[in-house]
């Protein structure tokens, strides 16, 4: 394990490359082959944006905006050095991979949580092969015990657009169809990133894009109105899979990345979490060769 960090941190202070890795396609490439290994790994599990990041960027961003965030820890490195640590997240490439994970499992029908277990359980053995029991601490999107706004990481590493009247956060590649899942941080220096973030991705909604964001914003908010009396009135959950379908209807008014828009059954799941669509996606997938 401390050979990997003082071979990272070797890294580091060779590679000037680091500062805007993965701009674009948000994959995490180096020469060093454990860290190639940990991307090589996870892409081909489905999580396929690896974004490296200096963990002073989010706090001073969130310091700076007055957001009521933590800081993300910095294992008592020197300020100087900064600290490393990699945002993960995954767009479409991600469902057949769970799907075919899912289809190997036993008794697929009774997996909690099946796509949290499948991520987490990738992700988990990913770090550790990365770190070999170094000091380390991830941050899962589930966990709100434990709050990261991994869409202002994906602002603040350059990885993505915010746009802050729908919250979306557009990347150059895949539009609105990416999901973040964990931000990991390494004791690792991130001194060679500079002491300053990387620009801003320029904002990539066209006028008509933003016009229909707001209709379909309008339209989500009213689908929330409506279940809110139905609840109200029937004490039920009544539209809630109506409602989370308009909120994700306004991924679909992002131009860009729409070749890297999710299944109807991906779209559907990742919303509503209905069990018997997964099954269905699951039984109609390819049989393995």
């Amino acid at each position: 394990a401390g050979d990997l960090l003082r071979a990272l941190g070797r890294l580091l202070s060779c590679s000037a490359g680091w500062k805007y890795l993965a701009r674009v396609v948000g994959l995490c490439v180096c020469m060093d082959p454990q860290l190639e290994r940990f991307a090589d790994t996870l892409a081909l599990a489905g999580i396929d944006i690896t974004q490296p990041f200096d963990v002073r960027w989010y706090n001073a961003h969130a310091i700076e905006h007055s957001l009521p965030l933590s800081p993300l820890p910095t294992f008592e490195r020197p300020p100087s050095d900064g600290t490393l640590a990699v945002l993960l997240g995954n767009s479409t490439a991600l469902w057949p991979a769970f799907l075919r994970w899912l289809a190997a499992q036993p008794d697929p029908e009774s997996v909690t949580d099946p796509l949290d277990t499948y991520t987490a359980s990738v992700i988990s053995a990913a770090v550790a092969d990365l770190t070999g029991g170094a000091r380390h601490d991830i941050f899962w999107v589930t966990d709100s015990s434990r709050l990261v706004s991994m869409q202002r990481v994906a602002l603040v590493s350059g990885l993505c657009y915010h746009d802050a009247e729908t919250q979306l956060s557009i990347h150059p590649a895949f539009g609105a169809w990416v999901a973040f899942r964990a931000v990991v941080v390494l004791d690792a220096p991130a001194a060679r990133f500079g002491d300053s973030p990387p620009p801003l991705v320029r904002c990539l909604l066209t006028d008509a894009d933003k016009a229909s964001a707001r209709d379909a914003m309008a339209a989500a908010l009213r689908a929330s109105d409506e279940a809110n009396l139905c609840t109200q009135l029937h004490g039920a959950k009544g539209m809630e899979r109506d409602v989370r379908l308009a909120w994700a209807a306004l991924r679909d008014c992002v131009t860009v990345g729409r070749d890297h828009r999710y299944s109807e059954a991906q779209l559907v799941y990742h919303y509503t979490k209905d069990r018997e669509v997964l099954m269905h996606a699951m039984r109609a997938q390819p049989a393995a060769t």
